[in-house]
């Protein structure tokens, strides 16, 4: 694999993964419209994309979309203010209902008061890299490293890749 990193064995089987942020005290419009920005945020420069939907625009690929729903969503974002027992930043889960196919999440993001915006936006695209599939890379400037580089935390070609040869 390009980027080095490693996919999880399941895959979604649907042309859109609804998301929601479970409804809680941190709950901010900012926090929300970072949350948003890493769905559908725009081409930074070349080959880097701030948004995972305009980044899957660029596959010919059955990759799905992403949407942020008010409902109940496929996958659903706790934001909380405490610390992981793992001292992770962020952490997602993914459930099977059949072999192979994912059919539902769970990202959480810890200390989320200690955060800023552009923090929130490379964790939030580091997570939905693992809710589409995607595993850690061994590559220490991949957005999918499990010590996010901070000063590169966009979406690059070699996660689409990944995510192509993936979902096709």
């Amino acid at each position: 694999m390009s980027a080095g990193s490693f996919a999880y064995a399941d895959v979604w089987q649907t042309d859109i993964i609804t998301i929601s942020i479970v409804d809680n005290n941190y709950n901010t419009e900012s926090r929300i419209n970072s949350i948003q920005y890493t769905i559908t945020g725009e081409n930074i420069h070349k080959e880097k994309y701030a948004g995972w939907n305009q980044a899957l625009r660029t596959l010919n690929s059955t990759a799905p979309k992403l949407k942020l729903v008010e409902e109940k969503g496929d996958v659903q974002i706790k934001l909380v203010n405490y610390k992981s027992v793992k001292k992770h930043s962020g952490d997602t889960k993914l459930e099977s209902n059949y072999p192979g196919v994912t059919s539902k999440g769970t990202i959480t993001i810890y200390n989320i008061n200690d955060l800023s915006s552009a923090e929130l936006q490379m964790l939030m695209r580091h997570e939905l890299g693992h809710v589409l599939g995607l595993g850690h890379s061994i590559n220490a400037t991949d957005l999918m490293h499990p010590t996010i580089p901070y000063y590169d935390s966009y979406i690059s070609q070699a996660n689409l890749i990944e995510i192509k040869s993936m979902y096709g």
